[in-house]
């Protein structure tokens, strides 16, 4: 049983390590490609290279692999710390395009649905199974119906303004249509009511 776990505590180390390895070699060659391809103008931009390394980098590029590119910077004083800067930099760089795409894709489905809501004028559908005595403001349906259009679509949403215009009885009838509707189920929500100041 012990040989067993050693085994296996040794074969997730390698796939760890072989993981590492694979995302290392994709920032390197993301690294090589743009030291080789941007203009020393858009290095310096970045202000991770000191004007020596600027200099070595037009003069011996185009480098042929990362450890070539390692070497070259190596022979200059802190080269390879400013070689590691700009892998940051590229990484923090690759999180951010992530984060912004994922935002446009979000931003595309909320004005896609918000273009649904405006063609159907889907006010009345938000209404639907609460209690026909209760009256809503127009401000009151807008919030409400951003709630409903916001759990439709999976995401999460604060709906906030000065204090006393209605938020709690707006989360009380969302949270209404949502059990109605089904969006309870596969939704956990919750509320926070908090001066404005």
């Amino acid at each position: 049983m012990k040989d067993q776990t050693l085994i296996y505590l040794f074969q997730a180390a390698e796939r760890r390590q072989s993981a590492e390895d694979r995302a290392q070699t994709e920032q390197e060659i993301v690294c090589l490609s743009s030291i080789n391809d941007l203009s020393i103008d858009e290095l310096k931009k970045t202000e991770k290279f000191s004007d020596r390394s600027l200099s070595t980098i037009a003069e011996k590029r185009p480098f042929s692999s990362f450890s070539a590119l390692t070497e070259c910077l190596s022979a200059i004083p802190r080269g390879a710390s400013q070689l590691q800067l700009y892998l940051d930099y590229l990484e923090n760089r690759s999180i951010l395009d992530r984060v912004l795409d994922a935002c446009r894709k979000r931003a595309k489905q909320i004005q896609a649905e918000l273009e649904r809501m405006q063609a159907a004028e889907s006010g009345e559908v938000v209404t639907a199974g609460l209690n026909p005595d209760c009256k809503l403001h127009p401000y009151q349906r807008v919030g409400l119906q951003w709630l409903v259009m916001m759990s439709r679509l999976g995401l999460d949403a604060i709906l906030a303004d000065e204090m006393g215009l209605g938020e709690c009885g707006a989360f009380f009838k969302i949270h209404r249509f949502s059990k109605n509707h089904g969006f309870s189920k596969t939704t956990k929500q919750s509320i926070q009511a908090r001066p404005f100041k």
